[in-house]
């Protein structure tokens, strides 16, 4: 300033810029931790000039603990040991004095039983691990079935041969129905054997007819015997 007398004076001005937050997001190292085994880290990005970081945990402001805790300015937030309490949606809103955003993620804590659906740690419980067991032994049991079923088709298995009591009936079968089978039609009779070999020997040995009884009624009646 130049007055119209005395001394001249000066002031300074310091001038702030800010740039409108936007994009907004919050990304985490673990979405399906399991519980007491794994700890997760959620890291809050936005662009333009951030302010203040705020977390909330299903629209409720998080609480730091021993547990839970933020860092480098409130854009990271870590929970040690995760319990199925920490399953929820986790939101973080940046802000300066004119703009904001807010960006949000879903964690899912699953139990030690249970294996999540995503992720590298897979655990089998104890009723699963019996099943795959038992699953096996039944696989197991009918494909031993089936071998052998399809072994004896193709002839690699034999059925037992049969015993001399079986053999010797069959014999004796086969012999009845070899004497007393004929060519001819006519009326038969049921003779015992002393009969047959009476009538046997009584026949020509050169006769067809050997064995043969017929009726009167028969049309071979006037054949000489």
């Amino acid at each position: 300033m130049l007055p119209t007398s005395g001394s001249e004076t000066s002031a300074f001005v310091t001038l702030h810029v800010l740039e409108s937050v936007s994009g907004v997001a919050v990304v985490t190292n673990n979405s399906t931790p399991l519980e007491n085994l794994d700890t997760i880290a959620l890291s809050c990005d936005a662009l333009g000039t951030v302010q203040t970081l705020t977390w909330f945990k299903d629209d409720q402001p998080i609480r730091e603990n021993g547990r839970i805790f933020t860092s480098f300015g409130n854009s990271k937030l870590t929970v040690i040991t995760v319990n199925r309490n920490d399953t929820g949606t986790y939101k973080c809103i940046a802000s300066n004095s004119f703009s904001g955003g807010a960006g949000e993620t879903y964690v899912q804590v699953y139990c030690g039983c249970t294996a999540p659906e995503t992720g590298d740690n897979f655990t089998l419980g104890a009723a699963a691990i019996v099943g795959i067991v038992l699953g096996s032994l039944a696989g197991g049991l009918i494909g031993g079935v089936c071998a052998w079923l399809f072994a004896r088709k193709i002839g690699g298995i034999k059925d037992p041969p049969q015993s001399q009591y079986d053999t010797s009936i069959d014999s004796g079968r086969n012999s009845t129905l070899d004497t007393n089978t004929v060519n001819s039609s006519g009326i038969y009779e049921n003779l015992s054997r002393d009969e047959q070999g009476a009538r046997h020997n009584a026949q020509d040995g050169n006769s067809t007819y050997t064995g043969l009884v017929l009726g009167d009624r028969s049309v071979y009646s006037d054949l000489k015997r």
